[in-house]
Protein backbone atom coordinates (compact mmCIF):
# COMPACT_ATOMS: atom_id res chain seq x y z
CA UNK A 1 0.00 0.00 0.00
CA UNK A 2 1.70 3.41 -0.61
CA UNK A 3 0.72 7.30 -2.04
CA UNK A 4 1.43 8.41 -5.26
CA UNK A 5 2.93 11.51 -5.84
CA UNK A 6 -0.75 13.46 -5.51
CA UNK A 7 -1.15 11.32 -2.04
CA UNK A 8 -3.97 9.08 -3.99
CA UNK A 9 -3.80 5.74 -2.01
CA UNK A 10 -3.51 3.17 -3.99
CA UNK A 11 -3.32 -0.77 -2.88
CA UNK A 12 -1.11 -3.02 -3.75
CA UNK A 13 -1.21 -6.41 -4.96
CA UNK A 14 0.25 -7.93 -1.81
CA UNK A 15 -3.27 -7.09 0.02
CA UNK A 16 -6.08 -8.85 -0.34
CA UNK A 17 -9.71 -8.23 0.44
CA UNK A 18 -10.17 -7.27 4.50
CA UNK A 19 -6.31 -6.81 4.53
CA UNK A 20 -6.74 -3.79 1.93
CA UNK A 21 -10.04 -2.46 3.92
CA UNK A 22 -7.89 -2.40 6.86
CA UNK A 23 -4.91 -1.00 5.62
CA UNK A 24 -6.42 1.91 3.59
CA UNK A 25 -8.91 2.38 7.30
CA UNK A 26 -5.65 2.73 8.93
CA UNK A 27 -3.91 4.92 6.05
CA UNK A 28 -7.08 7.12 7.21
CA UNK A 29 -6.96 7.52 10.44
CA UNK A 30 -3.19 8.91 10.72
CA UNK A 31 -4.45 11.18 8.43
CA UNK A 32 -6.74 12.24 10.61
CA UNK A 33 -4.69 11.73 13.77
CA UNK A 34 -1.87 13.77 12.32
CA UNK A 35 -3.70 16.36 10.11
CA UNK A 36 -2.01 19.82 9.95
CA UNK A 37 -4.36 22.64 8.13
CA UNK A 38 -2.78 23.89 5.51
CA UNK A 39 -1.37 20.55 4.38
CA UNK A 40 -3.41 19.06 1.84
CA UNK A 41 -6.80 17.38 3.07
CA UNK A 42 -8.01 13.36 2.53
CA UNK A 43 -10.39 13.39 -0.47
CA UNK A 44 -12.97 10.31 0.07
CA UNK A 45 -16.01 8.97 -1.93
CA UNK A 46 -17.96 7.26 0.78
CA UNK A 47 -20.64 6.18 -1.74
CA UNK A 48 -17.58 3.75 -3.17
CA UNK A 49 -19.55 3.87 -6.98
CA UNK A 50 -20.94 5.67 -9.69
CA UNK A 51 -24.34 5.46 -10.31
CA UNK A 52 -27.72 8.05 -11.75
CA UNK A 53 -27.40 10.06 -8.59
CA UNK A 54 -30.91 9.86 -8.12
CA UNK A 55 -30.87 8.97 -4.52
CA UNK A 56 -28.22 9.18 -2.19
CA UNK A 57 -26.54 5.24 -2.01
CA UNK A 58 -25.52 4.41 1.99
CA UNK A 59 -22.08 5.30 2.59
CA UNK A 60 -19.26 3.60 3.94
CA UNK A 61 -18.55 4.46 7.69
CA UNK A 62 -14.74 4.10 7.26
CA UNK A 63 -14.88 6.97 6.14
CA UNK A 64 -16.03 8.64 9.15
CA UNK A 65 -14.15 6.86 11.80
CA UNK A 66 -12.11 8.59 14.09
CA UNK A 67 -14.95 11.12 14.68
CA UNK A 68 -13.47 14.20 13.57
CA UNK A 69 -15.33 16.76 11.57
CA UNK A 70 -15.45 16.59 7.46
CA UNK A 71 -15.88 19.13 5.01
CA UNK A 72 -18.92 17.34 2.58
CA UNK A 73 -18.75 18.64 -0.88
CA UNK A 74 -21.55 17.32 -3.43
CA UNK A 75 -21.37 16.88 -6.91
CA UNK A 76 -24.23 17.30 -9.65
CA UNK A 77 -24.27 17.05 -13.34
CA UNK A 78 -27.41 18.85 -14.95
CA UNK A 79 -28.28 17.61 -17.99
CA UNK A 80 -31.21 17.68 -20.62
CA UNK A 81 -31.47 15.04 -23.06
CA UNK A 82 -28.33 12.69 -22.79
CA UNK A 83 -27.28 11.13 -19.14
CA UNK A 84 -23.80 11.03 -20.25
CA UNK A 85 -22.07 11.36 -17.09
CA UNK A 86 -23.11 8.04 -15.50
CA UNK A 87 -21.60 4.63 -16.43
CA UNK A 88 -25.47 2.95 -16.40
CA UNK A 89 -24.58 0.51 -19.28
CA UNK A 90 -21.95 -1.07 -21.41
CA UNK A 91 -18.59 1.09 -22.18
CA UNK A 92 -19.33 1.22 -25.62
CA UNK A 93 -22.90 2.68 -24.76
CA UNK A 94 -21.49 5.23 -22.26
CA UNK A 95 -18.83 6.18 -24.84
CA UNK A 96 -20.90 6.98 -27.49
CA UNK A 97 -23.08 9.15 -24.93
CA UNK A 98 -20.26 10.84 -23.75
CA UNK A 99 -18.99 11.68 -27.60
CA UNK A 100 -22.27 12.84 -28.64
CA UNK A 101 -22.50 15.60 -25.84
CA UNK A 102 -20.27 18.42 -27.02
CA UNK A 103 -20.09 19.16 -22.53
CA UNK A 104 -20.40 18.18 -19.41
CA UNK A 105 -21.60 20.10 -16.56
CA UNK A 106 -20.16 19.41 -13.14
CA UNK A 107 -21.67 21.51 -10.33
CA UNK A 108 -19.17 21.26 -7.15
CA UNK A 109 -21.25 22.98 -3.77
CA UNK A 110 -19.61 22.33 -0.56
CA UNK A 111 -21.34 22.34 2.31
CA UNK A 112 -21.04 23.57 6.33
CA UNK A 113 -18.24 21.77 8.13
CA UNK A 114 -19.97 18.75 9.93
CA UNK A 115 -18.77 18.32 12.84
CA UNK A 116 -20.14 15.19 14.79
CA UNK A 117 -22.15 14.78 18.43
CA UNK A 118 -20.39 13.10 20.86
CA UNK A 119 -22.80 9.68 19.87
CA UNK A 120 -21.41 10.26 16.30
CA UNK A 121 -17.96 10.61 17.48
CA UNK A 122 -18.24 7.24 19.04
CA UNK A 123 -20.44 5.19 16.16
CA UNK A 124 -19.25 5.95 12.24
CA UNK A 125 -21.82 4.37 11.00
CA UNK A 126 -24.22 6.81 12.45
CA UNK A 127 -22.28 9.68 11.86
CA UNK A 128 -21.90 8.39 8.08
CA UNK A 129 -25.79 8.79 8.24
CA UNK A 130 -25.92 11.93 9.25
CA UNK A 131 -23.57 13.28 7.15
CA UNK A 132 -25.25 11.27 3.76
CA UNK A 133 -28.44 13.17 5.00
CA UNK A 134 -27.64 16.26 4.34
CA UNK A 135 -25.49 15.78 1.68
CA UNK A 136 -28.57 14.20 0.04
CA UNK A 137 -31.00 17.24 1.38
CA UNK A 138 -28.19 19.90 -0.33
CA UNK A 139 -29.30 17.91 -3.56
CA UNK A 140 -32.67 16.99 -3.09
CA UNK A 141 -32.62 13.74 -3.38
CA UNK A 142 -33.76 10.90 -1.25
CA UNK A 143 -32.05 8.72 0.49
CA UNK A 144 -31.12 4.63 -0.98
CA UNK A 145 -31.52 1.64 0.78
CA UNK A 146 -28.74 0.45 -1.22
CA UNK A 147 -25.21 0.77 -1.09
CA UNK A 148 -22.45 -0.05 -3.44
CA UNK A 149 -22.03 -3.69 -2.41
CA UNK A 150 -25.81 -4.21 -3.37
CA UNK A 151 -25.11 -2.56 -6.56
CA UNK A 152 -22.36 -4.55 -7.17
CA UNK A 153 -24.51 -8.14 -6.66
CA UNK A 154 -27.35 -7.00 -8.83
CA UNK A 155 -25.02 -5.79 -11.46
Amino acid sequence: MGADAAGQIEPSSSHAGSATTSAIRATILEHKRSFVRGRAPICLLPEGITHNGLTMLKFFPGSFEGGTPVQPVVLSYPFKYINSHSFLSDVGTHLLKMLLSPYIVLNVRLLPLYVPSEAEKADAALMAEGVRAKMAEALGIPLSTYGAKDLRREW
